[in-house]
């Protein structure tokens, strides 16, 4: 019994200690923040990598690309996952076996080989053949000669015959065209007539057709204002419904501290730009006053260098931040699994 006893302890204990052991992981991967890095940049190419780790790199997911992705996945420094080792190891087998294909192939073509040698006539027996082929081979050879220069001399000949046929033809009709038929004076004006005569036929369809289009876009217009207003209506009539402010309250909250838990921290940034147009270089600098609202929010050092010249270029930009992932957990939970704002999402839907 004192034996039984002692098991159950010795038990109780080890899995008390593998659950205790779960329970510091799960709170550690919840409160301990998650660092993250974009960083992109423009040389000769386009090349991008986003990179997560959590305490010290124990765990570490890094996306990059360089004209092709790639992820590798690393937990205490061991690699879990490699795509591009991955796709290495496939083309290597792929090589492997393409090999061995060959090598297969190669055989084959020696074995085949092998047979027609032993398939062809011996020495002795090419001997002992009648030598009075040779010269009715190459009296053959001789009329086959004679055959063929003759069918070229014709040939030749016939194609003479074609290509000055054709320069006739061409010549005969630039004569043709060069000649311009007189049109009499009273057939030119009883064409003019008839075509004036003809507008002013049209004239009235057209001036209907232009009516209906213009009453057309007036009434697309008139449509569309309509629109305006019935829209306008609808988010004002949703927005004053009852528990509408509560709900959106409540997602602005949430909403907020969601994109706190999740926002960067700094940023660095370097750009070289040149164009030929002036304006364009302005451009660069007109969009660096518009982002400055949002970018001064950060630790940043953003140097641009924007000026006339020989257009290129060339950028890197590095932003970081953090994770916090049970702010994650308890701010996207409220938002997904609160009944009012399921209420108000399923009316939206169905309003629309």
């Amino acid at each position: 019994m004192e034996l039984f006893l002692k098991i159950l302890a010795i038990t109780g204990i080890v899995l008390g200690s593998i659950l205790a052991f779960i329970l510091l992981v799960l709170l550690l991967l919840l409160f301990v923040p998650w660092r993250y890095i974009v960083m992109v940049s423009k040389e000769d190419a386009f090349t991008g990598r986003f990179k997560l780790y959590w305490f010290l790199h124990l765990i570490v997911a890094d996306l990059s690309y360089a004209g092709g992705m790639n992820l590798v996945i690393r937990i205490l420094g061991i690699p879990f996952y490699d795509r591009e080792r991955k796709r290495r190891k496939a083309e290597a087998a792929e090589a492997k076996e393409e090999e061995r294909r060959r090598k297969k192939r190669k055989v084959e073509e020696e074995k085949r080989k092998k047979k027609e040698d032993a398939a062809k006539p011996s020495p002795e027996e090419k001997a002992e053949e009648p030598e009075s082929n040779e010269p009715s081979a190459q009296s053959a050879a001789e009329d086959n000669k004679k055959d063929n220069a003759e069918e070229k001399a014709g040939t030749s000949a016939g194609k003479d015959r074609d290509s000055e046929k054709k320069d006739a033809e061409k010549e005969e009709d630039g004569n043709k065209s060069g000649r311009k038929e007189k049109i009499p004076l009273d057939e030119r004006i009883s064409d003019l007539l008839d075509q004036l005569e003809d507008t002013l036929g049209k004239m009235p369809d057209t001036i209907e057709e232009g009516g209906e289009a213009f009453l057309g876009i007036l009434e697309k217009g008139c449509d569309k204002v309509e629109g305006v207003f019935e829209t306008i209506e609808y988010y004002d009539r949703l927005l004053n419904s009852e528990g509408a402010h509560w709900v959106y309250d409540y997602v602005k909250k949430h909403g907020v501290a969601l994109l706190k838990a999740i926002r960067p921290t700094r940023l660095d940034a370097d750009l070289l730009y040149r164009d030929d147009d002036p304006g364009n270089v302005a451009k660069i600098y007109e969009y660096r006053v518009w982002s400055m609202p949002f970018t001064d929010l950060l630790k940043n050092d953003i140097r641009i260098d924007a000026m006339q010249g020989e257009k290129e270029l060339r950028f890197h930009a590095k932003l970081s931040g953090r994770i916090l992932l049970w702010a994650v957990a308890v701010h996207g939970g409220c938002l997904v699994l609160n009944k009012k704002v399921k209420a108000f999402w399923k009316r939206l839907k169905r309003e629309e």
